[in-house]
């Protein structure tokens, strides 16, 4: 039964279908700061809005470019699956213009989406600075796991809402369930706003996820790559990745800049002020 739950609340969670049309894309910063840092979104089925309030202070040293994966939201859907490869081409239409002086912060699910974009796009498309924010396990052994420890304390009426989630409605509820078991104080949940969430089509990205581990990777990110993650959050980062290049975040989880923004912000700050490595 809990197992179940636990596959459910997977796929779930990470679905959606699109239909061709515009991105819908936002970039802020200050005065006289040109380098962009694209912004890739957890979900998949998210936007960037439940980002951009809280990583507003970063636009005092890179210009900011937020923007929607393909999904559902403000169209007819048809039914073909987003693949993994309609959001790296998506991706790569935003970045192209900016050759390889740029930027990227990807966060959960973002960090997979980026993987992928790395190694089937040209290495003179890539960004010579990464942000890897809680990212997500790359393999699905490793979900599974984190996942099963992530729902340890869901309750019965939890576990039946997440087994019965078929239609869009319920889709909140079940995002709700997720946040809450992905935070550091369960008893006071963040500030924390989605405005949509697309759960219409099964689990087909999270289903055909790589079966690799970031070592695979390696070699596509750039020199200056910060990994961050949150004190309790479910999937915590591996031993292989140099203790130089990551910090953890204290009394956070998945959500480190809305958990403790200011730890999180002066973090990032920190290694985006660096020079390249």
């Amino acid at each position: 039964m809990k197992n179940f739950a636990v596959i459910a609340f997977i796929l779930a969670l990470t679905s959606c279908s699109y239909q061709e049309d515009k991105t819908r894309l936002q970039t802020t910063s200050a005065r006289g700061v040109n380098k962009p840092l694209v912004i890739i979104h957890d979900g998949p089925g998210l936007t960037y809005t439940y980002l951009a309030k809280w990583l507003a202070p970063l636009q005092n040293l890179r210009k900011l470019v937020f923007y929607d994966q393909l999904s559902c939201y403000h169209r007819k859907c048809s039914d073909h699956p987003v693949t993994i490869d309609d959001l790296s081409k998506q991706l790569e239409k935003v970045t192209a213009q900016y050759g390889n002086n740029y930027g990227i912060l990807a966060h959960g699910w973002g960090s997979v989406l980026l993987m992928h974009y790395l190694s089937h796009t040209p290495k003179h498309l890539h960004p010579d600075e990464v942000i890897l924010v809680t990212p997500m396990p790359l393999d699905w052994s490793s979900m599974m796991s984190a996942a099963t420890k992530h729902s340890k304390n869901f309750t019965s009426k939890e576990e039946n809402l997440l087994q019965e989630v078929k239609h869009p409605n319920q889709c909140m509820k079940a995002l709700e369930i997720g946040v809450k078991y992905s935070v550091y104080d369960k008893k006071k949940l963040p500030d924390i706003y989605f405005d949509q969430y697309d759960c219409i089509i099964s689990g087909y990205l999270m289903s055909n996820i790589t079966n690799y581990d970031y070592r695979f990777f390696e070699h596509l990110l750039p020199q200056k790559t910060l990994w961050v993650t949150g004190e309790v959050d479910y999937f915590q980062l591996p031993d292989y990745i140099k203790s130089s290049s990551k910090k953890i975040i204290g009394k956070s989880g998945h959500y480190p800049f809305i958990e403790n923004q200011e730890a999180f912000i002066q973090v990032t700050s920190d290694f985006l002020e660096e020079k390249k490595r």
